[in-house]
């Protein structure tokens, strides 16, 4: 494929402007990493609060300039010397969780996260670029080939009807199936998944749907049950009151005859001294677990020591995925048991360009909760 020598871009700069530039210079490759055109990216409302540094948000603490992003779907045109599976002309999946290839404990969020290491900070450097521009170059180990003729083509043709801009929607599927892996939920267990109305936890719902468990959604938003009970009917519903006892007590008699196996937490920054998560892990049975995946800033587990230790309980962090979760949420997807787009509940409330950026920005923000998915197509 003809690459062009220069490309367009949004540029960081160290005033915190973000600059659309029409002739930023396209990465070359080299072994170990692919060049990909980016077809579409999420307008991820995380990622804006932290470009703007809106209150509570986790401010950029990386070097600049540098072109912010993150996951994206894009169709490679160049490969590495060293490439084995990926060539040119594929469609691919790209996740922008990134590990150091000489010490997997090293990870950073490419593009949007540096870590709070010397060894993240390094690595970051060397991924700074993300995937708000036209091309991006990927590390080998976070690009996944996708069929292309199964994801995209019409049903009529034996494929699943998504566009481009639907499969975006797939690392919000990720993260909670690597959650629940890490605690090995099995089908016809119950799972506790709070907050439930949100675009990780409104994922959350539809994994464990496929998984075959049970699904207990609790949140705040009465309206927001009501959207994703509409798009998921097996699962059962509970809105918090803020009387912990209650909560605790509807969340158990919704699991039926015995309480729940796993209670699985995706709270947002904003929720850091919400108490509300001490009625779901109250909620979890002897022996259950617990998997933290959320945001929160809490300087402790909002939880007595009593009932963690005489319950036997296990609280697990768990932050991002590992590779073999991503593989197999693509098994899924192109399965057809992990839906996307309208069948997951979602629609795509906002298509923009990269001379776009504030619209989108102020879009993804707009849009945060279940149902609404913003993307940007440099």
């Amino acid at each position: 494929m003809v690459i062009p020598k220069t490309m367009k871009g949004l540029v960081l700069h160290e005033d915190n402007s973000i600059k659309f530039e029409a002739a930023l210079p396209v990465p070359e490759v080299t072994f170990g990493s692919a060049i990909i055109r980016v077809l579409a990216t999420p307008g991820n409302p995380n990622l804006v609060r932290m470009l703007r540094s809106e209150a509570g948000s986790h401010a950029f603490t990386q070097p600049r300039p540098l072109t912010p992003g993150g996951y994206f779907i894009g169709r490679i045109v160049a490969v590495g010397p060293d490439a084995t599976v990926l060539s040119e002309g594929q469609l691919v999946l790209v996740e922008h969780f990134v590990r150091a290839r000489d010490d997997t404990t090293v990870q950073i969020l490419w593009s949007m996260h540096d870590g709070n290491t010397p060894a993240t900070k390094k690595l970051h450097l060397a991924w700074r670029n993300g995937s708000y521009a036209e091309y991006v170059r990927a590390p080998f180990e976070n690009t996944y080939a996708l069929d292309e003729k199964r994801l995209c083509s019409p049903v009529s043709e034996g494929g699943l009807g998504y566009s481009f801009n639907d499969l975006t929607h797939f690392i919000a599927q990720c993260v909670p199936y690597g959650g629940f892996r890490s605690v090995n939920l099995q089908a016809g267990e119950t799972v506790v998944i709070s907050p439930a109305t949100g675009l990780f936890s409104g994922a959350a719902i539809s994994v464990a749907v496929a998984i075959g468990a049970n699904v207990i959604a609790v949140s705040r938003s009465k309206d927001g049950l009501a959207k994703v009970k509409s798009s998921f009917p097996s699962i059962k519903t509970v809105q918090f009151t803020g009387d912990n006892e209650a909560d605790t007590a509807s969340i158990i008699a919704a699991s039926g005859t015995h309480a729940p196996d796993v209670f699985l937490d995706l709270s947002p920054p904003a929720a850091t001294g919400n108490d509300g998560v001490t009625a779901c892990m109250m909620s979890v049975r002897p022996y259950g677990r617990i998997v933290l995946m959320g945001g929160r800033g809490d300087s402790n587990i909002p939880m007595p020591w009593p009932v963690l230790l005489y319950r036997n309980l296990t609280i697990k962090g768990g932050f991002m995925y590992e590779r073999e979760d991503v593989q197999q949420v693509i098994r899924l997807l192109e399965g057809g048991q992990v839906k996307l787009g309208k069948e997951n509940g979602y629609e795509i409330s906002g298509t923009f360009s990269l001379e776009e950026w504030d619209k989108c920005a102020d879009a993804s923000l707009e849009h945060i909760g279940f149902g609404k998915i913003v993307v940007l197509n440099p």
